[in-house]
C-alpha cells in the first residue's frame, strides 16, 4: 500500500503474520504427510522382506518396538522442523501473536503428530494386503483430507458446530491468526471462538479449545495403542474385540452429539437438514470401519465353527452360550456385532433428531418422519454390506480381503453411476425410489412414499437374511469338514 507521499507503507506486523501462518502451514503438511509416509513405507519394507516377523520375536514389549519406530523414522523431519522453528516462533511474536497462543498452537501441533504418526503405524499394521501401495494410499490420504480442510479453513468456508467435527483433529484450524485474518471476513460464518460442546463454551478462551483438542488428541491415541498392542504380536486378531467396539462406539456417538447438540440450530431447517446429513455420512464411514474392525479372518472362522461343531455334538452348547460367544467373543462372527453397534448408532440419532426437529422448527415433524426414515434405510444397507462382507472373507480365495473391499466399493459407487447415467435423480418422484436402494437413502426420503420406503426396508431385510443364512451354511459345511479331517484319523488308529 502507498501513503499520501506515493512512498509505500508496509504493515510489517501483518506481513510477519503471514508468514508465520505460511511456515506454519507448510510444516503441518511436510510433518503429517512425510512423516506419515515414512512410518507406513518403513512398516511395509520390513513385512516384505520378513524383517518384522523376526522383530515381533523380540523380548522387548510392543510398546517400547513401536515407540521406536515413531521416534526414529521421521527424525530427519524433526531435525528439519527445529531448524526452521526459531523463523516460526519470532514471525509470530512480530505478528503480534501471544506467547500463550504460540505455546497452545505449538501443543497442538506436537499431540496431532503423535496421534496422526500412531495412526499411520495403525494403517501399516492392518493393510498389509495393500502391498507396496500402503505408503501412497497412507499418506495420500492425510494429505487429501489436510489439504482440504486446509483450503476450506482459509477460503472463508463456515466454521461451525455442524462442520467442525472432525476437522477439530486436524491442526491447520488452530494455526493462530488464520481466523482473523481470512475466516473473520467472510459473511456468516461462526467464528472458532463460538465453538461449543454440550452448551460448553470450549472455544470462549484458547486455553480451553487447546485443553478440548489435546484431551480428543489423547483418547484418540489411546484407542490406537490398543489396536497396536494387540495387532502387533497377532496378526490374524480382529482389529477390536467385540467389548471395545462397543465402547468406542458410545464415545464417538457421545463426542459427536456435543457438537450436533447447539443453540440456533433450530432456527433453519436448512442447517437442521445439513447436520442431519453430516451426521448420517460419519455414521456410515463408522459403520464401514466397523466392518473391518471386527470380521475375523477365514482361518479363525474355521476354527470357530470346528469347535462349535464339536460342542454341539457333545451336546454342550445351548442358545445362551451361543448368543453370548457371537456377542462377546473374539473368534465368533461379527455381524450380531455390529447390529449392537448400530443400535447405538441408532439410539444416539434419535435422539439427537428428538432433540433437534422440534416443533418449533418450520415443518418440524415432517422433517423430523423423513430423518427418521433415512436413518433406519442407512442402517439397514450397513446391515446388507455387512453380510456381503462376512460372506466374501469366508471365501476360499487368498485375495480375499481385497474381494471383500472391492465388493463394498461397487455396491456402494455402481448404482448411484447407473441412476446418474439413466437421469434418474433422487430429488423426481420417477428416480427417488431406486435411490432407496443405494447408500445414500436419504438423499430420496422427502420425495418417496411410505409404501416404497417399506417395501426397501422389507429387501433390506430379506436380503441381509438370505446372506446370512448363505454365511451360515458355508461357515457350517466349514466346520464340519474340519472336525471330520481332525477326527477320523483317531478314529482309525483306534
Amino acid at each position: 500500500m502507498t501513503g499520501f507521499n506515493g512512498e509505500f507503507i508496509i504493515n510489517w506486523s501483518s506481513w510477519w503474520q503471514d508468514l508465520f501462518i505460511l511456515l506454519s502451514i507448510f510444516s503441518l503438511l511436510l510433518l503429517l504427510v512425510g512423516g506419515s509416509y515414512l512410518i507406513i513405507s518403513d512398516l511395509s519394507k520390513e513385512e516384505r522382506q520378513g524383517t518384522l516377523n523376526f522383530i515381533r520375536l523380540s523380548p522387548q514389549p510392543a510398546q517400547t518396538i513401536l515407540w521406536g519406530k515413531l521416534l526414529g523414522v521421521p527424525v530427519l523431519f524433526y531435525l528439519m522442523l527445529l531448524l526452521t522453528l526459531p523463523l516460526s516462533i519470532y514471525a509470530g511474536l512480530a505478528g503480534q501473536l501471544s506467547p500463550a497462543t504460540l505455546v497452545c498452537y505449538y501443543s497442538i501441533v506436537v499431540g496431532s503428530c503423535l496421534f496422526f504418526y500412531s495412526l499411520s503405524l495403525m494403517f501399516g499394521l492392518v493393510t498389509t494386503w495393500l502391498g507396496s501401495l500402503q505408503a501412497w494410499v497412507g499418506s495420500g490420504t492425510f494429505f487429501l483430507i489436510l489439504s482440504t480442510y486446509t483450503l476450506m479453513n482459509t477460503g472463508g468456508a463456515e466454521v461451525n458446530n455442524v462442520s467442525i467435527w472432525p476437522r477439530i483433529l486436524f491442526p491447520t484450524l488452530f494455526v493462530p491468526g488464520l481466523e482473523t485474518s481470512v475466516m473473520l471476513r467472510s459473511s456468516g460464518s461462526l467464528q472458532l471462538s463460538h465453538l461449543q460442546w454440550f452448551y460448553l463454551p470450549i472455544g470462549l478462551i484458547t486455553i480451553g479449545t487447546t485443553a478440548f483438542t489435546l484431551v480428543l488428541y489423547g483418547v484418540g491415541t489411546y484407542w490406537i495403542w490398543q489396536v497396536l498392542k494387540r495387532r502387533f504380536r497377532t496378526t490374524h486378531a480382529t482389529i477390536l474385540t467385540k467389548v471395545q467396539s462397543y465402547t468406542l462406539t458410545a464415545i464417538l456417538q457421545g463426542a459427536m452429539l456435543g457438537f450436533m447438540v447447539q443453540p440456533g440450530l433450530t432456527s433453519s431447517s436448512y442447517n437442521i437438514e445439513v447436520a442431519w446429513i453430516y451426521m448420517l455420512t460419519l455414521n456410515l464411514c463408522l459403520g464401514l470401519f466397523l466392518m473391518a474392525a471386527l470380521m475375523p479372518q477365514r482361518t479363525v472362522l474355521v476354527e470357530w465353527a470346528r469347535y462349535r461343531y464339536v460342542r454341539r455334538s457333545e451336546r454342550q452348547s445351548g442358545l445362551r452360550q451361543w448368543l453370548k460367544e457371537l456377542t462377546w467373543g473374539e473368534n465368533s462372527p461379527a455381524f450380531l456385532a455390529i447390529v449392537l453397534n448400530l443400535l447405538i448408532l441408532a439410539i444416539a440419532q434419535g435422539v439427537w433428531i428428538g432433540l433437534t426437529f422440534t416443533a418449533e422448527t418450520a415443518n418440524g415433524s415432517v422433517i423430523r418422519g423423513q430423518a427418521l426414515l433415512g436413518t433406519v434405510l442407512t442402517l439397514g444397507i450397513l446391515l446388507v454390506y455387512a453380510a456381503i462382507v462376512q460372506l466374501c472373507l469366508l471365501s476360499a480365495s487368498p485375495r480375499r480381503t481385497v474381494l471383500a473391499a472391492g465388493a463394498i466399493v461397487v455396491a456402494m459407487l455402481i448404482p448411484p453411476i447407473i441412476l446418474a447415467f439413466l437421469d434418474l435423480a433422487p430429488n423426481s418422484y420417477s428416480g427417488a425410489p431406486f435411490w432407496l436402494f443405494t447408500a445414500f437413502p436419504w438423499v430420496a426420503v422427502e420425495y418417496t412414499l411410505r409404501s416404497t420406503f417399506l417395501f426397501a426396508c422389507v429387501s433390506q431385510c430379506l436380503a441381509t437374511t438370505l446372506l446370512n443364512l448363505q454365511f451360515a451354511r458355508r461357515l457350517h459345511r466349514l466346520g464340519e469338514s474340519a472336525s471330520k479331517a481332525l477326527l477320523t484319523p483317531s478314529t482309525q488308529v483306534l
